[in-house]
């Protein structure tokens, strides 16, 4: 028998996911950095995996184009609706000599806001933050955007998994749980 953070939560949900606003763009300030920048579109990717996980979380979940009103869920067949809105995102590189060598620190935070609706009204909303980073070695430092890069997945990764961690919380505050008959 699988753990209970690894089973389907019974239920049928619909989802939206508020994407688009994570263009990020890294740079640093300082002279070992170049004062170059770096930019990266992870709206998709990170759409891509949190549906995966949710997927993987839900019984039977939906992605709609747009929040569904309270009083529609039970009409539409939906015991709970999932609203993931993205908020602040931050990336930023550092460089550092070190010897021949320049070490190259990317960073990146990912904030969201999570919440859970139930067709009786009840809403439970967190914030969730992911953080990411990334070491990489370079004689002439051109490795800025594999750092920013990296760490963005690593952040990434970590939002999504707290993400899940959120909506499996909510969710059993409003009833929903591992195992339960719908």
């Amino acid at each position: 028998k699988q753990p209970k953070e690894q089973q389907r939560i019974a239920g049928r949900y619909a989802a939206f996911i508020q994407t688009g606003g994570w263009n990020l763009t890294a740079g640093t300030g300082h002279f070992a950095g170049g004062g170059y920048n770096v930019t990266l579109d992870i709206n998709e990717a990170f759409q891509a995996s949190l549906k995966k996980a949710l997927s993987q979380t839900l019984h039977s979940v939906t992605y709609t184009k747009a929040a569904i009103p309270i009083e529609n869920l039970s009409k539409r067949g939906y015991d709970n609706q999932i609203l993931i809105h993205q908020g602040n995102a931050e990336a930023r590189y550092s460089a550092e000599p070190f010897g021949w060598i320049l070490q190259i620190y990317g960073y990146t935070q990912l904030a969201t806001t999570v919440a859970s609706l139930d067709k009786q009204g009840k809403i439970t909303q967190n914030d969730v933050i992911g953080y990411g980073v990334n070491t990489q070695e370079e004689v002439l430092g051109f490795k800025r955007a594999e750092a920013v890069k990296a760490a963005s997945e690593v952040a990434m990764r970590d939002l999504v998994k707290k993400i899940v961690a959120t909506v499996r919380k909510q969710l059993a505050s409003h009833g929903n749980s591992v195992g339960q008959k719908k």
